[in-house]
């Protein structure tokens, strides 16, 4: 089945945003081990997470541990976790919604913007 692509879309400001996404996304896969190798482990709290449409599912390597989180719904949500390892996360797509001091075994509100997600990835020394 041939499905065209409508490359006058690629250049607009929706097209260069999800092209800059994507070609992020595949830099992380490639800079860090545990993204391609490792555990996963997803989260199945359907109070807590798929109820408001949330996926949480994590990626450990050896001392490298990420929490993916995505919102499929029309809103913004805040969810509860309790990570399972202290020390800073460093929000890997925008920088901008870094966590600080965390406390394994603590619940920590996260906040997921609609129609999107979070990435935070443990700062190893």
């Amino acid at each position: 089945m041939f499905r065209p692509v409508r490359w006058d879309y690629f250049y607009d400001s929706v097209g260069k945003s999800i092209i800059a996404l994507v070609r992020k996304l595949i830099k992380l896969r490639r800079q860090q081990v545990h993204f391609s190798d490792g555990e996963h482990f997803f989260y199945n709290h359907h109070d807590y997470y798929q109820s408001k449409s949330i996926m949480l599912f994590s990626r450990t390597y050896k001392n490298n541990f990420s929490l993916i989180a995505l919102n499929f719904g029309d809103e913004e949500q805040k969810v509860p976790f309790s990570f399972p390892f202290n020390g800073d996360y460093r929000e890997e797509l925008h920088g901008s919604d870094n966590l600080k001091d965390i406390v394994s075994g603590l619940e920590t509100w996260l906040t997921v913007p609609s129609n999107y997600g979070r990435i935070w990835t443990l700062e190893t020394v």
